[in-house]
């Protein structure tokens, strides 16, 4: 994409205002960048803000992000094995050792919430024992009760009945199971 200052050089810097009148957007290469920081500023319509400003502040949370990130991958190293981040990385994410998982618990915990979009497993289990863990079936049960007062304070009996009755039939089926 070309500079639309210029239009001979990359653009590098994109810029993106939304707003009622509805959405511009500017490329612009490091140089137009560096040029025309005020006509910038004019072409988007950004009356209380520089663009020198907006550009240091992007350095330093960019500056400010590799040194956490380094701190993290210098400072957690696995003191059975002596794993750190890169070498996990350089192994696709494969741990050195049992140790590895108490050492990276909050770095694993992250990326299986990223990954799964949460840290309860909700897919299928192998075998004749396929049944729901308790505490999805507990989080089931109090959505229903949730849902259950909102269709009652909004008059909605059918509803009710309807999530009564799936909330008789959640603690019915648990009750079976645990033999009660």
């Amino acid at each position: 994409m070309l500079c639309d200052i210029c239009k001979k050089n990359e653009a590098v810097i994109h810029i993106q205002e939304i707003s009622a009148a509805g959405k511009k957007i500017i490329n612009l290469c490091n140089e137009c960048a560096e040029k025309h920081p005020h006509g910038v500023d004019s072409m988007l319509n950004l009356d209380n803000l520089k663009f020198e400003d907006v550009l240091e502040k992007i350095q330093k949370i960019s500056a400010e992000f590799i040194k956490s990130k380094s701190t993290v991958a210098n400072s957690s190293v696995c003191p059975q094995c002596g794993w750190d981040l890169k070498k996990m990385e350089e192994n696709q994410g494969l741990l050195g050792c049992s140790q590895c998982y108490k050492t990276f618990d909050d770095i694993i915990q992250k990326a299986i919430v990223n990954i799964h979009r949460s840290r309860i497993h909700t897919g299928k289990r192998p075998g004749k024992n396929r049944q729901e863990p308790p505490e999805i079936r507990r989080e089931k049960l109090r959505k229903l009760e949730s849902e259950l007062q909102t269709a009652v304070q909004t008059e909605e009996y059918e509803r009710a009945a309807i999530i009564r009755d799936e909330i008789a039939s959640l603690k019915k089926s648990r009750t079976k199971r645990s033999g009660k």
